[in-house]
């Protein structure tokens, strides 16, 4: 009787173990997520002033508590903004896009850059949240007006191959079968041959959500 006890007192204890090491291991992973994948140099970043307006920037450099972004453009002319102004930052990783509140601390001289208050409070939004529908045959599509190919699809994203050459934080539009165009962030690459088509295969994230429609219309039948 009392190896019974102790054997089920054993199993109780391995599962409670097993069960913490679990969350402890999913927390961990969240937080890496969220706070340390990493948005590289060069990343292509969209500015939201309070007003809406929004203005397209390059992540210069990061600091532990300062990020060096280029001036962005606005009509062809450089947006000097001021220290103080507040904004919004979405900055796309490996993950998906991560968004936090910031403030422009200072112009640095001499150059068109300026320094942002770095990412504290940083909300993410998982690229890999949505249903995706993967494409067994060819379907078409243009990416930067060059025929590519469309391997999967969902609200969120897509799998694509590029005819062009494209690199991580590349803001790229991209025709859809029947001339829907969705502009995308580039979040990673690689070299990729589909048959004799040739091209650069890459993970994007839609700027604004792409309509459940338009992904059930492309849905193989």
């Amino acid at each position: 009787m009392f190896e019974v006890v102790s054997t089920i007192g054993n199993f109780i204890l391995v599962f409670v173990v097993a069960v913490a090491a679990g969350y402890l291991i999913g927390g961990a992973i969240r937080w890496t997520r969220h706070h340390l994948s990493p948005v590289p140099a060069g990343c292509a970043l969209t500015l939201i002033a309070p007003s809406g307006y929004k203005y397209r920037a390059r992540l210069i450099r990061s600091h532990s508590s300062t990020w060096e972004v280029s001036a962005p453009l606005l009509k062809g002319v450089f947006v000097p903004f001021r220290a103080g102004e507040r904004m919004l930052v979405e900055a796309p990783s490996a993950f998906g896009v991560h968004r936090f509140q910031t403030e422009v601390l200072e112009r640095v001289e001499d150059s068109k850059t300026f320094l942002l208050r770095g990412p504290s409070n940083v909300k993410l939004e998982e690229r890999r949240s949505e249903k995706r529908v993967n494409f067994a045959n060819d379907v078409q599509i243009h990416v930067q007006n060059s025929e590519g190919r469309l391997l999967n699809l969902s609200t969120a994203g897509a799998k694509i191959v590029s005819p062009v050459e494209v690199c991580p934080g590349d803001a790229i539009c991209i025709e859809m079968p029947g001339g829907a165009t969705a502009r995308a962030w580039v979040l990673n690459v690689a070299p990729s041959c589909i048959g004799v088509f040739r091209g650069i295969e890459a993970r994007v994230l839609w700027f604004d959500p792409l309509p459940e429609l338009t992904v059930r219309a492309l849905s193989p039948r």
